[in-house]
């Protein structure tokens, strides 16, 4: 290695690493959308505000909800976006069965296939997720004996984010608050939702909208109705707070934050 080679080198351990100079300035004060609007299941957009570039995360138990919270995002943002939908555990006759069960009109049953293109996948998403699109994946696994690249995984696909924003679903025990990657996989996340049976939980929510109290550590009850709908049966609440279900959906609404 000559010394003019040397410039673009550091050394390592035991080798040469290729040094990456690159910066990419951050104009903040050019005009631009702030936000990246969307809808979330029990209203959670309501208090979180999402940007581009930012990624969702909704870690769940087995068979809690999370490709609920995926489908009902789809759903709900289909008429407004075209959504990027990665399926990595059902097949086109179980999927097509899932939507069965979610009872959605002809309309939207026809605005679905149009928006929402379901693509099997399981692996390197940051190679196939559209950088500037609505990318929903459900949901997002390491080896067994590997949680510890989960964190890595996340990652990578944040860098290949742009303008576009993901949501990401992975596992998680039962009663811990972080899938499978341990609080590691909080890193990049903006927005960090725990499922476990019947109870959503704000883990991070790392913008909340103006005029509102700190809502990180909140949680609400819910029912799932016909396989995508969160049902409130709660207003948010810090867990010991609230005991007693909440039927009146008006109240609700007015008393979620």
């Amino acid at each position: 290695i000559n010394m003019k080679d040397k410039k673009l080198l550091e050394k390592g351990k035991g080798c040469w690493m290729k040094i990456d100079a690159n910066l990419i300035p951050i104009e903040w004060w050019k005009p631009k959308k702030k936000t990246f609007d969307l809808l979330l299941p029990l209203g959670i957009h309501e208090v979180a505000r999402v940007f581009p570039k930012n990624l969702i995360v909704a870690s769940g138990q087995s068979n809690a909800g999370k490709s609920a919270f995926c489908l009902a995002t789809a759903i709900m943002n289909m008429d407004t976006y075209n959504i990027n939908y990665f399926n990595s555990e059902m097949a086109e006759e179980e999927f097509s069965d899932r939507l069965d069960v979610c009872d959605l009109s002809s309309g939207q049953l026809a605005t679905f296939r149009d928006k929402v293109k379901i693509w099997e996948r399981g692996f390197k998403f940051e190679q196939v997720i559209e950088p500037n699109g609505f990318n929903i994946i459900d949901y997002l696994t390491t080896p067994a004996d590997k949680a510890y690249l989960m964190k890595d995984a996340i990652e990578v696909i944040s860098d290949k984010l742009d303008k576009g924003i993901a949501l990401i679903a992975i596992h998680k025990k039962k009663n811990e608050d972080h899938g499978y990657g341990g609080v590691y996989t909080m890193n990049r996340p903006r927005v960090y939702i725990s499922i476990n049976h019947g109870i959503v939980k704000l883990v991070k929510v790392k913008a909340w909208q103006k005029g509102l109290h700190n809502p990180n550590g909140k949680i609400m009850n819910f029912k799932l109705v016909n396989g995508w709908d969160f049902r409130p049966q709660t207003v948010w609440h810090r867990e010991g707070e609230l005991e007693s279900a909440v039927e009146d959906k008006e109240n609700i609404k007015e008393n979620r934050w």
